[in-house]
C-alpha cells in the first residue's frame, strides 16, 4: 500500500495541507503479471493424452470384446455350419443306403418273378427245368434273359429232334442218355449261348 499525498489549501492560512490516501497496488506474487494468463501447453497436452488414451484404451477394449464376439460367433456358426454339413452327409448316406437297400430288394423281387415266368414258359414248352438251370439262364437284362430261353428251348428241340429221328431210324440215341459233361465243367464255360448249348445236351443233369 502506498501513501499518496494530496495538496489542499488551508482557507485561514492559505498554505497547502498534505493528506494521505491510500490506493490499492497489486499484490506481489513473484511472478510477472503477464505470465499468469499464459497457458501451459505441456499441461494441455499431458492432459489431452491422458483423455486420448482413455478413450483409445477404451476403444480397444470394447474392439477387443468385439473382435472377440465376432470371433465366438465365427466359431459357432463354423460349428454349426459343419454340423449340419456332417448331418446332411450322413443323411444323405444314410438315404443312399436305404436306395441301394430297396434297389436290391427290389432287383431280387424281381429276379424271383423273371424266374417264376421262366419257369412256366419252359412248362408250358413241355420241358421241366431245374432251379440251376433256371438261375444261369435269368438275368438282370430282361432282354437277354428273353433270348437265353429261346436260345435253350431251341437247342432242347434239336436234341429232341435228333433223339426221335435216330430212334426213328432204329439207331441209338448218340448220348445213349447219359450226360457228357457234369455241372461243374457246364458252370465253368463263361458263354452263356455255349453254356445253354451244354445244358441243352445234358438235361438229364437238371431234370428233377
Amino acid at each position: 500500500m502506498r501513501v499518496k499525498e494530496v495538496h489542499n489549501m488551508d482557507e485561514n492560512n492559505n498554505t497547502e495541507v498534505q493528506e494521505p490516501q491510500v490506493t490499492d497496488q497489486p499484490k506481489d506474487t513473484g511472478t510477472d503479471p503477464k505470465e499468469d494468463n499464459k497457458l501451459d501447453g505441456d499441461k494441455l497436452v499431458k492432459k489431452l493424452q491422458k483423455r486420448i488414451g482413455k478413450e483409445q484404451n477404451e476403444k480397444h477394449s470394447l474392439q477387443e470384446q468385439l473382435d472377440k464376439a465376432n470371433a465366438k460367433i465365427k466359431e459357432l456358426q463354423s460349428g454349426k455350419a459343419n454340423k449340419d454339413s456332417l448331418d446332411i452327409e450322413a443323411t444323405m448316406s444314410k438315404e443312399s443306403e436305404k436306395d441301394k437297400e430297396i434297389a436290391s430288394l427290389r432287383a431280387q423281387i424281381a429276379r424271383r418273378d423273371n424266374i417264376k415266368q421262366t419257369d412256366e414258359v419252359f412248362k408250358e414248352a413241355g420241358l421241366t427245368v431245374s432251379d440251376d438251370v433256371l438261375n444261369m439262364v435269368v438275368v438282370d437284362d430282361e432282354k437277354q434273359t428273353y433270348a437265353n430261353v429261346q436260345a435253350l428251348i431251341k437247342y432242347t428241340n434239336q436234341i429232341q429232334s435228333g433223339v426221335k429221328k435216330d430212334l426213328l431210324k432204329g439207331s441209338t440215341p448218340r448220348t445213349n442218355g447219359k450226360p457228357t459233361m457234369t455241372k461243374d465243367e457246364i458252370n465253368k464255360i463263361k458263354d452263356p449261348i455255349k453254356r445253354q448249348q451244354a445244358i441243352a445236351d445234358n438235361l438229364s443233369l437238371y431234370q428233377h
